[in-house]
């Protein structure tokens, strides 16, 4: 039982579900908050690999594919940054 600093399996989850709680006032935001996160974030897990690999084969290459991955990178480094923020998530 070292005191190592690493992440332990599920630490991740156990943050996510933290967020989202700190971000909503009341039980019923906190769920609604959830669900539209859970649902988002499983549909880019579930479609991401599909589109890279089409483009992957529509080009050839990998600089189409991982021009498609820098982007939604991207786009999800300015959606949490706006998530961030101090406050509450209000319906």
């Amino acid at each position: 039982m070292g005191g190592s600093a690493r992440p332990r399996p599920g630490c991740f989850d156990r943050a996510r579900v933290l967020l989202i709680t700190l971000r909503s006032p009341d039980p019923a935001t906190a769920t609604a908050l959830s669900a539209v996160a859970q649902s988002l974030g499983y549909l880019v897990a579930a479609v991401g690999p599909v589109l890279v690999g089409l483009r992957l084969q529509a080009s050839g290459g990998w600089t189409l594919p991982l021009t498609l991955v820098i982007g939604v990178l991207v786009a999800q480094l300015a959606v949490g940054a706006r998530a961030g923020r101090p406050g509450y998530v209000h319906p």
